[in-house]
């Protein structure tokens, strides 16, 4: 940097701070004075993210907490995200509650602290807090930083105690045996109520309840007859329904006392305060703001001194929150974990957002799992993530046999012949025995290409005894005679989609090659283009969640002279145009691939189809536009436009698009994906664009595999079936046209 450059001048600044020019000495000031972290923000309604900011170093009587850990306050946080009544947040929001963490820096003037303590604290979810030195508490040795994380709930839950001053022997009905539900529980025993009866809409958390400590339990799923009998003492509601009122009024005897404790979201309707008046039943509110900020009259509790008796407890073994913590959470899924919470996952009682798990951590903390460095998913209520999918071998397997060599004939020399023939060539396994078709010309050709024999008769390429398998690269009429034929001279069989034209061909192929004992394949190879083997390992590891969708968009310009001689007119041909000939329109020539891929990438079948379609713009006797919709299962419904006419079409408007629960992923060029996981380094909540593919590998992978399949005697990867299936969906929409109705499709 030059002599008069900022880096030169800070050097001088540094050295000689007396001269410090104003405008330099605040970028100085700013450098030394900030330290960036990490925190959760909510920029809008129920969206979350992990966004940088710079915390300001502690002033004199500050501490810097580097954040261990951050507890979700559930009912909170729950319906502030989600916008319910009573929980106004004004946007962007930082959540957060209580956490727990170490002192990395202290300011002149604290003394109560030193780098290393371990504190917990109320503070927002973010990796660095800077608290004044009075709000922070020491972690008692025997404390976990996970459980010191509960400080702030256990102060919330000691409200119902305090304020219902339960006496040695009282009868305590503990409404809502939730999160803060199980903690006053254990507190109502402390303080010496027998029994303690714990009550819950369902039978799901009523077990753990008597874990801490609960004598008896009541399940209102049962009917609330039992609650008449209840004749608590001190009812303590922790809910947060605005209709558990009635409920405790029920359960608490004449004279009783009723604890709200804390924040019910909504508006309490039809309360029968005359019949509560004459019962001279108190009701009394115990929400954490009540709470003073000194001790200076007597019995009033300030959250410090009230603090310092959850550690205790905790440290003693009284308060148990261990069975409490349920999820612990990557930050940067803070969207996926509020979403669950929002929808009211049952598995969800405590979270905490784990900061130690942060890669820029390494620097202070000990290095985060192996997990996150793997880049999986890490919530411990899932359990181990599965593996990802392993990419095509561009090898053959050690397991073929040693001279593992499968010779094949290809039957067809036309355009997408030419593809076929540089796949065999190209693959480890596979060479070109001979090559066959009724068009001397280009049967030459061929030959010529790869150095050959050539012949213009079928019989004489099956006769062949160095040729195993065969290569039908023919009109689509063809396919079915010629797989039969070739089945019958014992050889294996790839054949180009569609498998055949009409459905039962696809079954007497299939068929044929049973009794023979070969193999069949139809050449879906499209499934191992790099970014759709990317896209399902990306499903099978959970990256989108839950398939809810799918939507397929493929127009094209195909010219009017594709219809007669293809895209290279390698051989000028009438079958194209012929609907006997050729089985359908786009439909065949291009969406069976598509149909593939998604049976491929969702492990789905299709149920149901409603299809239209029309011939608009071409002159060809088959649809050059197409509408279809698919029913796959139970839940996830698919949609696809297409059309062969569209003028100024690019590639970008061949696109297949992927959606669940948790993200989408758009298979196409350029492949994009969104998801509330962090996949593989890429951050969630973002849209990600990948572009570095190898090319060209589809066709070359699928013979590979194929050939593989044969010398092992395994079933290939596509088999005879999967043809079958494509073929299955084929037909009905064909039959949905022709009837005007959906079509349901029996899998077989």
């Amino acid at each position: 940097m030059s002599e008069h450059g900022l880096g030169s001048r800070l050097v001088k600044a540094l050295t000689q701070p007396y001269k410090i020019p104003g405008y330099l000495k605040r970028q100085v000031d700013h450098i030394l004075n900030t330290v960036e972290g990490s925190r959760i923000v909510w920029p809008a309604a129920s969206r979350a993210l992990l966004e940088t900011f710079e915390a300001t170093r502690p002033a004199a009587d500050e501490i810097l907490v580097l954040t261990h850990a951050t507890l979700v306050s559930s009912g909170t946080e729950r319906s502030a995200f989600a916008g319910l009544p009573n929980a106004k947040v004004r946007y962007p929001h930082y959540p957060g509650y209580s956490g727990a963490g170490q002192v990395i820096m202290v300011g002149d003037k604290v003394t109560r602290f030193q780098v290393g303590d371990r504190v917990a604290a109320r503070c927002r979810h973010a990796s660095f807090s800077v608290l004044k030195e009075e709000r922070a508490l020491p972690i008692p040795q025997g404390v976990t930083m996970e459980q010191a994380c509960f400080l702030r709930l256990g102060i919330i839950a000691l409200q119902g105690v305090r304020k219902a001053q339960i006496q040695l022997g009282e009868r305590v009905a503990i409404l809502g045996p939730g999160l803060i539900g199980q903690m006053a529980i254990q507190l109502a025993v402390a303080a010496g109520a027998y029994p303690v009866i714990a009550i819950g809409s369902s039978a799901r958390r009523l077990p753990l309840a008597e874990e801490h400590g609960a004598h008896a339990t009541i399940n209102l799923a049962e009917g609330r007859d039992a609650l008449d009998s209840v004749r608590a003492d001190v009812t303590i509601d922790v809910t947060g329904s605005p209709e558990a009122i009635h409920d405790a009024v029920r359960c608490t005897r004449p004279g009783g006392r009723i604890i709200l404790l804390g924040s019910s979201r909504g508006i309490s309707r039809d309360v029968d305060f005359n019949r509560i008046r004459q019962a001279g039943i108190s009701l009394i509110g115990a929400h954490i703001t009540s709470l003073p900020r000194d001790a200076r009259w007597p019995g009033w509790w300030p959250e410090h001194q009230e603090g310092k008796v959850i550690l205790r407890l905790l440290a003693d073994g009284r308060l148990n929150v261990d069975r409490l913590l349920t999820d612990q959470v990557f930050p940067p899924e803070a969207e996926l974990f509020y979403r669950r919470l929002v929808q009211g996952d049952p598995s969800i009682l405590a979270a905490v957002f784990r900061w130690d798990w942060l890669p820029d951590r390494q620097r202070f903390a000990a290095p985060r799992r192996e997990a996150l460095e793997k880049g999986r998913v890490i919530q411990a209520v899932r359990g181990p993530q599965p593996s990802p999918a392993a990419p095509p071998s561009p090898v053959a397997s050690p397991e073929e046999r040693l001279d593992g060599n499968l010779r094949v004939g290809l039957i067809g020399c036309g355009e997408i012949a030419v593809r076929n023939a540089r796949a065999v060539q190209a693959a480890p396994n596979t060479s070109i025995a001979m090559v066959m078709d009724v068009n001397p010309a280009v049967a030459r050709d061929m030959a010529k290409r790869h150095q050959v024999p050539y012949t213009t008769e079928i019989d004489e390429l099956l006769a062949r005894n160095d040729v195993d398998a065969v290569l039908i690269s023919t009109p689509h009429h063809l396919h079915a005679p010629l797989t039969i034929q070739a089945a019958r001279h014992a050889k294996h069989v790839m054949v180009e989609k569609p498998m055949s034209t009409t459905l039962a061909d696809a079954d007497a192929m299939i068929a044929a090659c049973r009794e023979a004992g070969v193999k069949l394949s139809v050449i879906y190879c499209q499934r191992y283009l790099p970014y759709v083997q990317k896209a399902r390992a990306m499903i099978e590891q959970g990256a989108i969640g839950e398939l809810l969708g799918v939507h397929l968009m493929h127009y094209l310009d195909k010219p009017r002279g594709y219809w007669m001689g293809g895209r290279t007119g390698r051989i000028a041909t009438d079958w194209r145009v012929s609907k006997e000939k050729s089985g359908g329109g786009i439909l065949v020539f291009n969406l069976v691939h598509y149909l593939d891929m998604i049976r491929y990438l969702t492990s789905l079948e299709v149920t149901r189809v409603y299809g239209d379609f029309g011939t608009f713009d071409s002159p060809v006797e088959t649809e050059d536009t197409i509408s279809i919709t698919l029913r796959y299962g139970d839940r996830l419904i698919g949609n696809v436009t297409a059309a062969s006419c569209v003028r100024g079409a690019v590639l970008s408007h061949q696109q297949l698009r992927i959606w669940g629960t948790e993200g989408q992923i758009i298979v196409g060029e350029p492949f994009q994906f969104y998801s509330l996981h962090q996949f593989e380094g890429y951050n969630p909540g973002e849209w990600h664009t990948l572009t570095e593919w190898e090319w060209g590998i589809e066709r070359r992978e699928y013979v590979q595999r194929f050939a593989r399949a044969v010398l092992c005697d395994e079933e290939p990867e596509i088999s005879g079936q999967d043809g079958r299936a494509v073929q299955a969906i084929v037909e009905a929409v064909y039959t949905s046209k022709e009837l005007q109705k959906p079509i349901e499709i029996e899998t077989v």
